[in-house]
């Protein structure tokens, strides 16, 4: 009888050592006996060590733009814009008999006429002769689009209102090909005169756009476009 009891206590305990080690041995999803290993996520620091740095931006190539800054000088849009020239104002005027080569978009935007630097032409389509022209297109961004064939350079008068004008040039293909800043003004507006060579670029279109940036609630402008 003793034995029996014996025997019978030796099972029981079999029984809960293997009901013990069928609970720790398995896992919720029970495709495993092995114990699952949590990784703690990165913290914010590790991170943004391990990231990859971003692409530089691209350079607008060298020689290619060049600017004159506080430009106030007069600008004859004739002997500029031997090949087509444009001028903006709330009484736009171009190159009579040319070959419309300029396409512009300013997003809305409005004239003024406090330009510093005066505009004259006397080949006209409206207007065949002008005079001190201080008239200009302002907005906050501003795209310029110019068929470049057998085309040398082209001449942008630009300004800045309370922001920074920069400027962008796309290629063909809209493909950035870099940028510059080139006004920065406050409350006294400020110009320049924008010359883009054409002599290493072979698209047959090219693209400027003119943007708004550390903006104060104001404006970029440009007054005329000419293409030698």
């Amino acid at each position: 009888m003793k034995n029996f009891r014996f025997i019978a206590l030796l099972l029981a305990i079999l029984m809960v050592a293997a009901v013990a080690f069928s609970c720790t041995g398995s896992n919720d999803s029970g495709s495993t006996t092995t114990p699952k290993t949590t990784t703690p996520a990165p913290t914010s620091s590790s991170s943004s060590a391990t990231e990859a740095p971003g692409p530089d931006k691209p350079e607008i190539a060298e020689g290619m733009v060049g600017i004159t800054p506080s430009y106030v000088d007069p600008l004859n849009l004739t002997e500029v814009g031997t090949k087509y020239w444009e001028y903006y104002s709330d009484a736009n005027d171009y190159m009579k008999d040319a070959e419309d080569i300029v396409d512009t978009d300013f997003g809305g935007g409005q004239a003024h006429f406090d330009n510093k630097a005066p505009v004259s032409w006397t080949n006209g389509t409206n207007t065949e002769a002008a005079e001190e022209q201080i008239h200009g297109y302002n907005s906050g961004e501003i795209v310029v689009t110019v068929k470049t064939a057998g085309c040398k350079t082209i001449v942008l008068l630009v300004g800045a209102w309370n922001a920074t004008n920069k400027l962008t040039v796309y290629d063909a293909d809209m493909d950035d090909r870099g940028s510059l800043e080139v006004a920065t003004a406050g409350g006294d507006a400020q110009m320049a005169l924008v010359t883009v060579n054409l002599e290493s670029y072979e698209g047959d279109e090219i693209t400027i756009v003119l943007k708004a940036e550390q903006s104060n609630g104001g404006n970029v402008s440009l007054t005329a476009v000419a293409v030698n």
